[in-house]
């Protein structure tokens, strides 16, 4: 079931294991053991993204171009999943070690899963374009992107693609899921190529199927 945090009693209660009258009447609805609740904000902030980018264009030769951009983003409020009601944790060099097994801070709970929106996201990219076109009209373009992109939270959806867990290693510390996002990629090149093919028939419907064809192929190298 999913209760309101609008409406439910506060977190302060339900993680306290002295409190044991509150989950009584779910225990009643299952015979299979203790009940879990899941938590959504009543009122969520709307996730937000601001995107800048800069870049300069120079004429190296005729008909080639070198471009030099900067491109970047912050993203706010975006969502997380947390699982509040822990193990007790026991501290190690100073961070709290939630060790599998031990008691849960409320027992009466399985799990007191909470949506957040409290995670952010960065992303800083330099990016180098080079790109030719010849006289006999084929074309040659050349990226380099060189980039780095860093969130609390990259994906809280399961599925085969998921390369994380989909809830926060810390609920009351969620700076220590801060890292690399899952799909980061370093370095990236991609090389693209088109030529047209120089075959030219006076009929019309012989051109129609035989003329006008390109060749074009693309490489990616991440």
């Amino acid at each position: 079931f999913a209760l309101d945090l609008g409406k439910a009693p506060p977190f302060s209660l339900l993680l306290n294991a002295s409190n044991p009258s509150f989950p009584n009447g779910f225990l009643q609805l299952t015979q299979s053991g203790v009940p879990r609740a899941d938590f959504y904000p009543s009122v969520i902030k709307e996730t937000t993204k601001y995107s800048y980018n800069f870049s300069l264009q120079q004429e190296l030769l005729k008909d080639m171009v070198l471009e030099a951009t900067y491109i970047g983003s912050q993203s706010r409020h975006l969502a997380a999943g947390a699982q509040e009601n822990t193990s007790i944790p026991t501290f190690v060099n100073g961070q709290p070690f939630y060790a599998a097994g031990a008691p849960r801070r409320n027992p009466n709970f399985a799990a007191l899963r909470r949506r957040r929106y409290d995670t952010n996201a960065g992303y800083n990219a330099f990016q180098v374009t080079l790109r030719r076109r010849s006289p006999s009209g084929a074309q040659y373009q050349a990226f380099y992107t060189f980039a780095k992109s860093i969130d609390g939270r990259t994906s809280i959806a399961n599925g085969d693609s998921r390369q994380e867990s989909n809830v926060l290693l810390d609920p009351g510390n969620p700076g220590r899921d801060r890292g690399l996002s899952t799909f980061n990629a370093k370095h990236n090149f991609v090389f693209s190529a088109g030529y047209p093919l120089p075959f030219r028939f006076q009929q019309k419907a012989v051109e129609m199927f035989l003329g006008g064809w390109t060749i074009n192929g693309i490489g990616t190298f991440r």
